[in-house]
């Protein structure tokens, strides 16, 4: 991970043309606030050290969550994560003319692979944990992902993937785990190495094909006086 303030650099940099153009349009500017606070975290998550994946994760996901979140304008608060994720990741997928996001899973297919395998990230699993069978079945989920590569199902695979991500994430953000704590240490360590080469694919994306897409009513803009 240290390459990654030349990797934030150039994404800034090929960003500059679009910040420009867009810098006086409603829509545009919040496009350009959400790919600016997505570097931000991004850029800072790869400054912690490897001693330090918990916040590493955490901060790749807030990077992540300033491109899909959105503001539900009847109820005045942000909209639903998961449902505001899966929405953004249909879009960015059909947005993606050069293939970046499939390129992305399939050159990091074994760390894919190890975390869908993992039962711990698994969602389901913690509905029935004492249960035997649900953790064959979630353990079965590493196979399944291996069907999915050979069919080339990238939604299934990039939705399954950022699922585990998401839980582990909640794990931490909602104190559900202990900060360096040795027993998710591995799960941990797979998130970060498959979220980080994914929202770089995501953000250009964000700058090749989707500088003039509509992304939604942005969460908490900034606005003149704040303090």
């Amino acid at each position: 991970m240290s390459e990654t303030d030349d990797r934030i650099r150039r994404l800034r940099r090929r960003w500059k043309p679009h910040k420009e153009r867009l810098k006086d349009d409603p829509f545009g500017r919040d496009t350009c606030i959400r790919f600016h606070r997505a570097c931000s975290w991004i850029d800072r998550a790869l400054h912690c050290g490897s001693d330090d994946v918990d916040l590493a994760l955490i901060m790749l996901w807030m990077g992540f969550n300033a491109l899909y979140g959105q503001w539900d304008i009847v109820d005045k608060c942000p909209k639903p994560d998961v449902e505001s994720w899966k929405a953004f990741l249909d879009k960015i997928l059909s947005l993606d003319g050069d293939g970046r996001l499939p390129k992305t899973l399939q050159e990091h297919r074994q760390t894919v692979v190890s975390l869908l395998g993992n039962p711990y990230v698994n969602k389901h699993y913690w509905k029935t944990p004492d249960d035997l069978g649900a953790l064959k079945r979630a353990k079965s989920k590493g196979r399944k992902a291996l069907s999915w590569y050979f069919e080339r199902n990238w939604p299934t695979i990039l939705e399954e993937t950022l699922d585990r991500v998401y839980l582990v994430r909640c794990q931490l953000a909602h104190g559900a785990a202990t900060y360096g704590g040795s027993r998710n240490r591995k799960a941990v360590q797979l998130c970060v190495d498959v979220l980080d080469p994914l929202l770089f694919a995501m953000l250009n994306i964000w700058i090749d094909y989707g500088a003039d897409e509509n992304w939604g009513k942005l969460c908490y803009p900034p606005l003149d006086g704040d303090a």
